[in-house]
């Protein structure tokens, strides 16, 4: 006998087809989901965007070289949150929410990945400029202190 058969006839004998039962599912419960997001969620990620920026302002702010990136920088931020900003002025207006951004982390919240609370999209939004931002302050730190020792 091989042991490809005898492994086959061992895996058979312990859980056999017709004996095997199915899990349970249940299914989760019909719950009202919310599609827009707080505007309080995009306001702290335009504040890490910008304590970002000023990073970069701060920290090259003495060779001209890099500052020139830095503008070009600054002017594509400008871009980046000018256009979504002027589209949103364009829509017609929608009613301010009445919760605060701590009642918005409570209920669910439908995302193209599916319904999450609120609690579990903030940080699908914070995340990545935050921790961009961060970084950068890290990388600055040393760029300060080796310019202080000259």
């Amino acid at each position: 006998m091989s042991q490809a058969s005898h492994a086959l006839q061992e895996t058979q004998a312990v859980v056999p087809p017709a004996e095997a039962k199915r899990a349970e599912v249940k299914p989760m419960p019909l719950v009202p989901a919310r599609i827009d997001m707080h505007p309080s969620v995009f306001r702290v990620a335009f504040v890490c965007w910008l304590a970002l920026l000023s990073v970069f302002w701060v920290t090259f702010f003495v060779s001209t070289n890099a500052l020139f990136m830095v503008v070009v920088s600054t002017f594509y931020a400008v871009v980046f949150f000018g256009v979504p900003y002027t589209f949103w002025r364009i829509n017609p207006k929608r009613a301010a929410p009445r919760q605060g951004l701590h009642e918005f982390t409570r209920p669910p919240l439908e995302t193209m990945y599916g319904v999450v609370t609120g609690r579990d999209a903030l940080p699908q939004v914070i995340l990545a400029p935050l921790a961009v931002t961060t970084g950068r302050t890290g990388m600055a730190t040393p760029i300060h202190a080796a310019r202080a020792a000259y």
